[in-house]
C-alpha cells in the first residue's frame, strides 16, 4: 500500500527542459523564484537584479519587468514576487512596502500601500499571504502571517507569534 507518498502537484505538476534564450534584454544573474503563468510564460524573478524576465513557452525572451524607480508604477527594491492565477497578475512585494500588480505583459495596473514590512508574499484565489518580518525595528510581531481578503481588502493575522523565532533565527527570508 503506497500511503505513505505525497505526490504536491500545487508545486511541480510536470517537470521540462526549456532553454532559455540569451540577449543583452534577458540577462538573468540569480534566479530566486521562477513563475509559470495561465498562458504558459515562464517569469524569472532575480532578486540581485531586481526585475522579472519573462520568456514565451519555448524559451524565447518576451519582456522584462523592471519599473525601479520613484515614480507611479514604480518601486525602489523587489523583495518577492507571486502570480494570481485568479487575476492573472504578477504581485511584487516592494519597497516602500507595498503590493504592487502588474499585467504578465509589464503593464503596472495598481498598487496598494502596507504598514508592515514583509519579506515574502503568496496568494490563492480568495487572500494573500504576507509573511511579517521577524524583527521590525527591534520589535517583534504579534502573529507571523498578515492574511489580505482580496475582495473586502480586510487584514486578518494568521499564526501567533513563536519566540523561538526571533529576532535572528532565519534562513534568507525564511
Amino acid at each position: 500500500e503506497e500511503t505513505d507518498k505525497f505526490y504536491d502537484t500545487c508545486y511541480l505538476s510536470k517537470c521540462r527542459e526549456l532553454y532559455l534564450e540569451t540577449n543583452k534584454s534577458s540577462v538573468v544573474n540569480a534566479v530566486s523564484k521562477i513563475i509559470e503563468t495561465n498562458d504558459g510564460l515562464i517569469c524569472i524573478f532575480d532578486l540581485t537584479l531586481n526585475q522579472i524576465v519573462v520568456f514565451d513557452s519555448s524559451g524565447e525572451d518576451v519582456r522584462t519587468i523592471n519599473h525601479t524607480g520613484r515614480g507611479p508604477g514604480e518601486y525602489i527594491h523587489i523583495s518577492d514576487v507571486t502570480y494570481d492565477k485568479s487575476t492573472d497578475e504578477l504581485l511584487c512585494l516592494v519597497d516602500p512596502t507595498a503590493i504592487m500588480h502588474y499585467s504578465t505583459n509589464g503593464k503596472f495596473l495598481k498598487k496598494e500601500s502596507l504598514d508592515n514590512y514583509y519579506t515574502d508574499i503568496a496568494v490563492d484565489s480568495q487572500y494573500i499571504y504576507l509573511y511579517n518580518y521577524t524583527y521590525t525595528n527591534m520589535v517583534t510581531p504579534e502573529y507571523t502571517i498578515d492574511c489580505i481578503n482580496k475582495s473586502t481588502g480586510e487584514h486578518h493575522p494568521l499564526l501567533p507569534f513563536d519566540d523561538e523565532y526571533a529576532p535572528f533565527c532565519s534562513i534568507g527570508s525564511k
